[in-house]
């Protein structure tokens, strides 16, 4: 589900790449991966797991994992969340670019996940072909394209 190393450069005073995972963090696969993880193997019998897995989102979330931490801490919470708002879209060509709605942090040890939610205003579909997020994380460009024709699981596009 689009997992898989993206374009990362640390600005015009280094040309240092680091891989990234970015992942299309609402897609169904990912919400049932998220849903084994916390209730193992009693996700078939959990209201609450089966109520996540069964509502459609209200957000497209996109995550990009394997920042280093300070990343994000330098410029403080609040600071680096408006900052990541302001510098990230979700464009499908032809289309007005998403702008995000929610920024959030996920810590992981000496990283961290950047969790981030754009508005379902637009639909998305298979004939869109593709679908590029591109964001500024400090002084770091993430750049990804997501091939929809991959997105594809038991015949629904799923993001």
């Amino acid at each position: 589900m689009g997992s898989a190393p993206s374009d990362f450069d640390q600005g015009p005073q280094s040309q240092v790449g680091v891989a990234v995972i970015v992942r299309w963090q609402s897609a169904l696969p990912l919400r049932q991966a998220q849903m084994l993880g916390k209730y193992g193997d009693r996700v078939a019998i959990s209201p609450e797991a089966q109520k996540f897995l069964t509502d459609e989102p209200s957000i497209y979330v996109v995550a990009i994992s394997g920042l280093a931490g300070a990343i994000v801490s330098a410029g403080g919470g609040d600071q680096a969340r408006q900052s990541i708002a302001e510098k990230s879209t979700l464009t499908v060509r032809g289309k007005q670019p998403l702008h995000p709605i929610a920024v959030d942090f996920l810590p992981i040890g000496s990283t961290v996940d950047v969790l981030i939610g754009f508005p379902r205003a637009m639909r998305i579909t298979l004939e869109d072909q593709e679908v590029e997020l591109a964001s500024e994380i400090g002084r770091a460009t993430v750049r990804y394209k997501f091939k929809l024709k991959d997105m594809v699981v038991r015949g629904k596009l799923e993001l």
